[in-house]
């Protein structure tokens, strides 16, 4: 375990490097840097690397209990609440009937054009399928944003929409599960029992309950972490309470059935605008900022290059016509998601500017919440494993399609536009 840890944190340092130098996302060169160890630990002198590796896989419950928070939490505590409550209409749009309409219209899209290649291709793969590719990870945009002057609106609509999102992925996934999977002979243990009976109604308020109950509980705790901070003059101590917040807020949504996703969102947000401003003072707010930019640049990294190392080049390969055209119908759902919510938001202060449209669509960006939501699969008759092999094949492949694609060409959509100025 400490071989692999000291191993992934020195490939970090060197594609962080190299990404400065090359001028390439960081997240981009991560995944590389997996790919490019999981060819190595094929060759016959490399079993010793590989059983340390191993150890250390990419575990559903590793990423959703101890990474997840952390990338959540640090990227909401940079929000600005009041230009995020501002902009809450196209963020909202984008992030809830956007995610909504976006998975059913990719499902209903994607089937028929599967199942000229794959003719046992059915719905329910499909909609599984587009479910774990529901959420967005522009965290190359963010990025780029933070690099060159860009306008804040946009960045906030983009940041925002991806933090909301996540937390609805993630409920509509659980909700798929119900759905789908017992017809396809796979389950969520995670997520509890599939299958059975699932009336509409019922659907509709477990989303509902978990959407607002998640949201509530995550503003409780960053309320009551703020003012805490307020009443204590330790930067430590006061480092620690974040913490505490960030995985409290999380286990406490999940404890009563709500979005762990959305309370940690919820809460970071709270406390990145309310407790920093009137709780913390400047030697605490330079040692927060410090501590979460290090604890997401350590998260990223293990995720990004553990995500490296679980795909498997020789089945994606078998699948590639597949991946090709899930990504396809993916970017043109996005298109169309993003067009309409411009003709949505009809008032001139708030509509999206037509210049935005291409890059809001090319920065939806498929990461690791994608990845770890397919993991969680797990195979309950004979018939699911097939179904698991090609879901998580067009899943592993869509999301580095996406990563090195999107990711790499972005930074030329934005100056192609004239979006960004270079400082």
């Amino acid at each position: 375990m400490t071989v692999s840890f000291v191993a992934i944190l020195g490939v970090a340092c060197v594609m962080a490097l190299l990404a400065k130098r090359l001028k390439l996302p960081y997240t981009v060169l991560l995944v590389v840097a997996g790919l490019v160890v999981s060819l190595l630990l094929e060759l016959e002198g490399a079993k010793a690397l590989r059983g340390h590796l191993e150890k250390i896989k990419l575990e559903p419950d590793l990423l959703l209990q101890l990474f997840l928070p952390i990338l959540l939490f640090e990227a909401a505590f940079h929000v600005n609440l009041q230009q995020f409550l501002r902009n809450w209409r196209p963020i909202l749009f984008l992030a809830i009937p956007g995610v909504i309409i976006g998975m059913l219209l990719t499902t209903a899209v994607f089937v028929p054009l599967a199942q000229q290649i794959r003719p046992e291709m059915v719905w329910q793969v499909g909609l599984l399928i587009a479910a774990m590719l529901a959420a967005t990870d522009p965290i190359s945009v963010v990025a780029l944003f933070k690099e060159f002057t860009v306008s804040k609106r946009l960045g906030i609509i983009i940041e925002g929409e991806s933090l909301i999102n996540d937390g609805i992925a993630v409920v509509l996934f659980g909700v798929v599960i119900k759905i789908t999977t017992d017809s396809l002979g796979l389950t969520i243990p995670v997520i509890g029992d599939a299958g059975g009976k699932v009336q509409a109604l019922h659907v509709l308020v477990d989303f509902l309950r978990e959407v607002f109950f998640g949201a509530a509980i995550g503003w409780l705790i960053g309320y009551v972490i703020s003012n805490l901070t307020s009443k204590v003059n330790d930067h430590l101590i006061e480092v620690a309470l974040t913490v505490i917040a960030a995985y409290g807020a999380n286990v406490g949504a999940t404890q009563v059935h709500a979005s762990g996703v959305i309370a940690v969102v919820v809460c970071g947000m709270m406390i990145g605008n309310h407790g920093v401003k009137y709780g913390m003072s400047p030697t605490t707010r330079e040692a927060v900022f410090s501590f979460w930019e290090f604890t997401a640049f350590l998260a990223n990294s293990f995720v990004f290059i553990l995500i490296g190392l679980e795909i498997n080049l020789r089945g994606l390969w078998s699948d590639a016509g597949l991946i090709g055209i899930f990504f396809a119908t993916m970017i043109v759902v996005r298109l169309v998601v993003v067009y309409g919510v411009h003709g949505l938001v009809q008032r001139e202060d708030l509509r999206l500017e037509k210049s935005w449209l291409p890059v809001i669509t090319w920065s939806g960006v498929r990461g690791s919440l994608s990845m770890v939501l397919a993991m969680m699969l797990v195979v309950t008759a004979d018939k699911g494993g097939a179904n698991r092999d090609t879901i998580l094949n067009i899943v592993y492949g869509v999301v580095l399609v996406s990563i090195l694609l999107q990711g790499t060409t972005i930074e030329w959509l934005m100056k192609r536009i004239g979006l960004i100025v270079e400082t």
